[in-house]
């Protein structure tokens, strides 16, 4: 049994990652113009892309990263994943052109995925008998601790210098994890290799795919309401647009809060977490349109939103995936990433094409985040199925998932 000392240490190591993951998927949008200026793209609409291709690396570096490399154990995994990251910051820093800088966003966007989900694993790993989903939660609190200050630092070192000091930033952050990941985590050489086939078979369980298609229904909500909160506060709650940081730093604690409760409510209620935290967010999306309306309860608002939306959902939907997916660990937990980021995706459009088309009247600006509760209806629906499936007995759980449940102690 390992000695809180050296889990405490380990911890430490793998929030290092997430913040540099964090910082790497989030930093640049606030920096793309002068991104524009120094590789010589000034049309705002081509310099998305910069964003979009980090997108399509995410979805594409699942299974490269958790199966192609499945006969790595996962602290040389998650380690080769990070040093990836860091290559493509340090081409995005570097780059000459926009075709280098779009090349060095597509490397770091191949193994976002792969990174959280192996924390999260390494976390289960390091876990105490009965404190897995919190020891989960704990390792995967990077991304609120990068949501609530890591970015806004780097954003206005970015904006007070230029982006590449703000990517250099980011490249050592990931350099450093790495190195804390090499001397503080434990050799993990107890956990057999998967192998492609395992991995594959996740495709084949019910359980995980109605958790990510859940995920996939029910986080486009929020990516509509981040969207055009700036907007929503002009226009209807009738505040100045200089609140935003404030409104920012709300969503960041909420996060920070919302991880915390996804551990514990998943250490206690394992099947119960998700739907109630799910069920929780899209009641909290339904009636924005009535809490956007004063500044007290707009702040409420999106301080729920952070604690639902930005925290509470990918933790507790990661605890779910580790313990149906059996021997498809690796893949199960990458795939998490996958299904948010098509969310984000789907989320914008819909949610772009709601504008575009002055759903709502005068109140446009918030209904992408109405129309991501009803979507998100359905990905409850979803989640309900399966744990109706579980309880009743019609997906039992197989050997290989009980031994994951009693390795991980869920």
């Amino acid at each position: 049994m390992r000695d809180t000392h050296s889990i405490r240490w380990a911890i430490i190591a793998l929030i290092l990652g997430g913040i540099g993951t964090a910082c790497t998927e989030s930093s640049i949008i606030s920096l793309l113009p002068d991104v524009g200026r120094h590789v010589g793209m000034t049309t705002e609409s081509t310099l998305g892309y910069a964003i979009t291709l980090y997108m399509v690396g995410v979805i594409v570096g699942a299974p490269i990263f958790t199966v192609v490399l499945v006969h790595l154990n996962r602290k040389k995994l998650l380690m080769v994943a990070i040093s990836t990251q860091v290559v493509g910051n340090v081409l995005t820093l570097c780059a000459p052109n926009f075709g280098v800088l779009l090349a060095g966003r597509f490397i770091a966007g191949i193994p976002h995925g792969a990174i959280y989900g192996l924390t999260a694993l390494v976390g289960a790993y390091l876990a105490p008998p009965g404190k897995t989903a919190r020891t989960v939660a704990n390792a995967l609190l990077g991304v609120p601790i990068a949501n609530l200050v890591m970015v806004p630092l780097i954003t206005w070192v970015g904006q007070s210098l230029n982006y590449r000091y703000a990517f250099g930033i980011i490249a050592l952050c990931g350099a450093l994890a790495c190195a804390a990941m090499f001397i503080w985590l434990p050799p993990m050489d107890d956990i057999a290799p998967s192998n492609p086939r395992q991995e594959l078979g996740l495709f084949k369980n019910r359980q995980v795919l109605l958790t990510l298609f859940a995920g996939l229904f029910g986080f486009g909500g929020f990516y509509g309401f981040l969207t055009y909160v700036t907007r929503t506060v002009e226009t209807i709650t009738k505040m100045s647009p200089s609140v935003m940081p404030i409104i920012m730093m709300l969503i960041g604690i909420g996060g920070l809060v919302g991880t915390f409760l996804a551990g514990h409510l998943s250490d206690r209620l394992p099947e119960g977490a998700f739907p109630i935290v799910m069920g929780c967010f899209v009641a909290i999306l339904a009636f924005s349109p009535l809490m956007v309306k004063t500044p007290v309860t707009l702040f409420i608002e999106v301080f729920l939103v952070g604690v639902f939306g930005a925290g509470a959902f990918s933790a507790s939907m990661q605890v779910r995936l580790i313990k149906h997916a059996g021997d498809a660990q690796n893949l199960a937990s990458s795939m998490n990433h996958v299904s948010l980021c098509l969310a984000n995706i789907i989320g914008s459009f819909v949610s772009a094409q709601a504008v575009q088309h002055h759903l709502g009247g005068d109140y446009m600006y918030i209904i992408p985040a109405v129309l991501g509760a009803a979507v998100g209806a359905v990905g409850l629906v979803f989640l309900l199925v399966s744990v109706y499936f579980v309880k009743s007995g019609k997906d039992q759980t197989s050997e290989q998932e009980q031994s994951v449940c009693e390795h991980y102690r869920l």
